[in-house]
């Protein structure tokens, strides 16, 4: 039954599934940072972080620009950590599954709700930290550690970000 299951949880499975469901709605994210572009590293500098964030004044037409702001060094990183979600299988489940491994389009439907469960919880997750920081410049969520203890990750971006005309 373990290998069964491995199959039903397979990447190519879990694309399969996850390629007929719709995008979820992320307003928080979408509205406040629709500029999330894909970072190669596990460590992103904080640099890199106020290039995408910047905002600056408007200036007259006839005034001076206004620098990015770009030419000073700053060496710190943050490691971004993970959204990680289980899906659970409980024994009756794994019981009924011995019945629908002999009906495919069952099968999918079950793994197509697990994973649904999976994806919403994500997704609420990412919308309550995204609304988080837009209102606090700061990410301050538990973090689960070893042993199932937990503590608070905190990641200060600095203030909200403002202006005020001269």
């Amino acid at each position: 039954m373990l290998a069964n299951l491995r199959n039903i949880f397979s990447p190519q499975a879990i694309v399969q599934s996850m390629s007929t469901m719709r995008p979820l709605a992320s307003t928080f994210k979408d509205k406040l940072f629709p500029n999330t572009p894909t970072h190669p590293l596990a460590m992103l500098g904080i640099a890199d972080l106020r290039g995408i964030t910047q905002t600056v004044p408007v200036v007259r037409r006839d005034g001076t620009p206004v620098s990015l702001g770009n030419e000073e060094f700053e060496a710190m990183f943050i490691a971004p950590l993970p959204i990680k979600v289980k899906v659970n299988v409980s024994a009756s489940e794994l019981n009924d599954l011995k019945a629908l491994l002999q009906q495919p389009q069952a099968v999918e439907a079950w793994r197509a709700r697990k994973i649904e469960a999976a994806r919403q919880t994500i997704n609420h997750t990412t919308e309550a930290i995204c609304s988080i920081v837009a209102t606090t410049g700061k990410v301050t969520w538990p973090i689960q550690l070893e042993g199932g203890s937990q503590e608070q990750y905190e990641v200060d971006y600095g203030p909200v970000l403002t202006h005020t005309p001269p």
